[in-house]
């Protein structure tokens, strides 16, 4: 089949670094089938990037040289006029609203669907997102200008409805998919107690998480944690404060948490919010039980309390 008979869907995505919505588009773009697609994703920043893609993958990918998303309208406009694509999807909120305010210049018969990555209830009530109140009404005509929502989780769909007031017709709920790596052999894995993944970012709630361990009274306990971010000096300082050097450990980014998760007895998650967990589903692939702090978001969607995780109901 030629590709001019091919539809052509163009990802649009800030950056390919460590992140669940990057992670999300680069198992989407890999795994759309190559007969009836011809893909591109289009990465606004393409400085280190944590995923990436190779000749077998089948994907063109556009690198801009573009740091922030308000200036790079006219760029992706311009890829847009270019490729001509049927269809263009986003994943990152600020991305979405950018492209539901310019999609009446994307011409007919280009479809928008996007795919929200925030639980918006949490932004407006703790403020994480100091911006998030003055962003909703925005995002309320911005997203009715799309063809089609994808919500990770019922829960995100009912905000959508309530908050934002989307029609039900857009709103369609798939669950976030799961990639399968084989473990590295040759690479000694760690075993731990306890494992934590995910990006050192205020929402992680890994203050509260160390606070957690300092009160365990059993010293043997070992925990560790995947991930790399801007909040790693904090996370840093609060470990040396409560003397859990030799309790916690700081693995940095690994590109197959599987591997750890295979090897560990329980994965802990403390976010605040989070809008379908990635973790929690591949925890779950590997039989690796969870604990988890009672959130908003989608994760009593996939944890039945006390048949394979467990719920801390405390109020975030």
């Amino acid at each position: 089949m030629i590709d001019n008979n091919k539809t052509k869907i163009l990802f649009v995505i800030p950056s390919l670094r460590a992140g669940g919505a990057e992670r999300i588009t680069t198992i989407l773009a890999k795994n759309l089938n190559k007969e009836k697609y011809k893909v591109y994703v289009l990465v606004l920043n393409s400085t280190d990037p944590f995923y990436t893609f190779d000749s077998k993958d089948q994907v063109e990918l556009i690198k801009l040289k573009v740091k922030r998303v308000r200036y790079s309208i006219l760029h992706i406009l311009k890829t847009i006029w270019q490729i001509q694509p049927q269809i263009i999807f986003s994943t990152i909120t600020h991305l979405n609203t950018y492209l539901g305010f310019f999609k009446p210049f994307f011409f007919p018969k280009r479809k928008l669907i996007i795919r929200e990555s925030n639980v918006l209830k949490s932004l407006l009530d703790q403020l994480i997102n100091t911006n998030a109140k003055q962003s909703i009404p925005k995002q309320k005509i911005a997203y009715r200008n799309t063809d089609a929502v994808v919500c990770q989780s019922s829960f995100m769909k009912e905000e959508m409805q309530t908050i934002l007031n989307l029609p039900e017709h857009k709103l369609f709920v798939i669950n976030n998919p799961v990639e399968f790596k084989k473990d590295n052999k040759e690479e000694a894995i760690d075993n731990f107690d306890l494992l934590a993944v995910g990006n050192f970012s205020k929402i992680k709630g890994y203050d509260r998480m160390i606070e957690v361990i300092a009160n365990v009274k059993n010293n043997s306990i070992r925990l560790g944690i995947i991930g790399e971010g801007n909040e790693r000096s904090k996370i840093e300082g609060l470990i040396k404060e409560n003397n859990l050097s030799a309790t916690i450990t700081l693995i940095g980014r690994y590109n197959n948490p599987l591997a750890y998760m295979k090897h560990s007895k329980l994965l802990i998650v403390t976010s605040y919010y989070e809008s379908f967990p990635n973790v929690v589903l591949e925890a779950g692939s590997v039989g690796l039980p969870v604990i988890g702090f009672n959130m908003p978001g989608g994760i009593k969607e996939i944890i039945r309390n006390g048949e394979n995780g467990f719920f801390r109901y405390l109020s975030p």
